[in-house]
This record gives C-alpha cells, structure tokens and sequence, in this order.
C-alpha cells in the first residue's frame, strides 16, 4: 500500500516553495552521488515525482528502480528507450547511451516541474522565472545548466 507521503508529489498543480525543493534537490543529489558512486555507476533513469517518497521525519527516499541500469563505458547506446516523458533526458529516447548526467537532467526537470506548478521544461520552453518571478537567479540558473542537453 502506497504511503500517503507519496502522495505529496503526485496531481500538483500548485509551486512548491523555493526552499522545500532546494531541500529536496540536495536529498537527491546525496541519493544520485552515492548511485553513480558505485563500480560500475547506477544510472537511475526515472527521477520523476511517482518516484519519490517522503517520510514523516521530511526525508526522501527513491522507489521504484526498475529500469535504473549499470553504467557500461563500451555500449554507446541503450538497449532500451525508456523513461518517463516530461523528465527524461533527450538521450533516453534518442538511440544514445545514458550516463550519470542523465540523472542530472531529470533532476532539473524535476525541480523546474515543482517550482513551475506542474509545467514541463521541454514542453514550456520558457526560462522557470517566466512562471516564479521571486525566484532565486542561482537556483534559475543552476536548473537551466541541468536541463541543458
């Protein structure tokens, strides 16, 4: 049975605060490096808000790694083009390899998902502070290097 923290990410149309998704920005990163830290690296390849589980205590957890793959520096494509639309890097439906900076654009689209209030970055096409004009230039800035292909 689904735990009702699950439920905070998914059917949201409404921002985040800037602060809640830095927050859950570095959990994630603290997830991702400690993925593509390993011999050979996990690529996790599905960072999307189904995806993420948050425990009473406020700390993220990452389900659901069923099509993550290890890292293989001899394949130059993937077997498979899969990924979630709206959060996958471009590479993950082009017949490219993903690596750990898949990861990092999904981690982009993600946190450009939840301050935008549900927008899509490949989609809108727009720089976040379009849609949240008291938005940090940093964090701005730091999403629109992550989601660049």
């Amino acid at each position: 049975m689904a735990s009702p923290y699950s439920k905070l990410f998914e059917n949201r149309t409404k921002p985040f605060s800037q602060l809640f998704v830095l927050d859950l920005a570095i959990q994630l990163t603290e997830i991702l490096e400690y993925l593509h830290a390993q011999k050979p690296a996990i690529i996790y390849r599905d960072l999307k808000p189904g995806n993420l589980m948050l425990t009473k205590d406020g700390r993220l957890k990452l389900i659901d790694f069923g099509i993550a793959r290890r890292y293989d520096v001899h394949k130059v494509k993937d077997t498979l083009q899969i990924g979630t639309v709206g959060f996958a890097a471009p590479e993950q439906f082009e017949k490219r390899q993903s690596d750990t900076r898949t990861d990092l654009f999904s981690l982009g689209s993600l946190m450009y998902f939840f301050l935008s209030g549900g927008k899509f970055v490949y989609i809108t096409q727009k720089p976040l502070r379009t849609f949240r004009k008291g938005l940090s230039r940093d964090v701005a800035k730091i999403i629109h290097q992550l989601v660049q292909a």
